[in-house]
């Protein structure tokens, strides 16, 4: 696939995974590059990213357009999409954080509303549904990694939280649904609000609690 898509011979640089348990490599030659992305060979999610990759790139929704893909050795070779992530611009000296969150607010909105009213051109985007019993999973690893781990709040002054989570969790279940992704963080959007990796967006992309109007 490498050689096919004219990267053979090209310079190699490994790159960070921040948290994905992917492996990603910079491929750089003649002054263009791309990335190649390592997964589990016939891992059964390829097929879903490679599609939910496309439509977030055809869409204009920050996915990385996919150049090539074989699904028997678990590869894709993707856009580069560059290393200046939301997190790391955002904590520049000098930044300008209002415009760069300004284009992230708009990225999202964009993945919410006419991700949603283009969902049926990928029916795989939507297959998945980030629900109650979801919601409460993340706001139990806010608790304990964040609250105890992390500020090391004393587990009696935590007592009163399940109650409100489990409130929290019914109301936002209640809610319309929409086109949603569960990593859209700053360490995961790039310079011009586009999402970092398609596949790290494209696994966590599903039908979840959207705006209410």
């Amino acid at each position: 696939m490498v050689r096919a898509g004219g990267w053979e011979g090209a310079e190699v640089a490994r790159l960070a995974p921040e948290g994905s348990d992917r492996g990603f490599w910079r491929l750089r030659r003649g002054g263009a590059s791309a990335v190649l992305m390592k997964d589990r060979p016939r891992d059964p999610e390829f097929d879903r990213s490679v599609a939910v990759a496309a439509f977030l790139h055809a869409e204009d929704l920050g996915g990385a357009a996919v150049l090539g893909a074989d699904r028997e050795d678990g590869a894709a070779l993707m856009e580069d999409l560059g290393d200046d992530s939301l997190h790391r611009l955002a904590h520049a000296p000098g930044a300008d954080r209002p415009a760069l969150y300004g284009a992230v607010v708009d990225l999202l909105a964009g993945l919410q509303a006419r991700g949603t009213a283009r969902s049926a051109a990928c029916p795989l985007a939507c297959d998945r549904v980030f629900g109650r019993e979801d919601l409460l999973a993340e706001t139990a690893y806010f608790r304990r990694r964040f609250l105890r781990e992390d500020r090391g709040v004393p587990e009696a002054d935590l007592a009163g939280l399940d109650a409100e989570f489990a409130a929290l969790a019914d109301a936002v279940a209640a809610q319309p649904r929409a086109l949603m992704h569960r990593d859209f963080q700053s360490r995961n959007i790039l310079a011009g609000a586009t999402v970092a990796s398609g596949w790290s967006t494209c696994r966590g992309c599903g039908s979840g609690p959207g705006p209410t109007t």
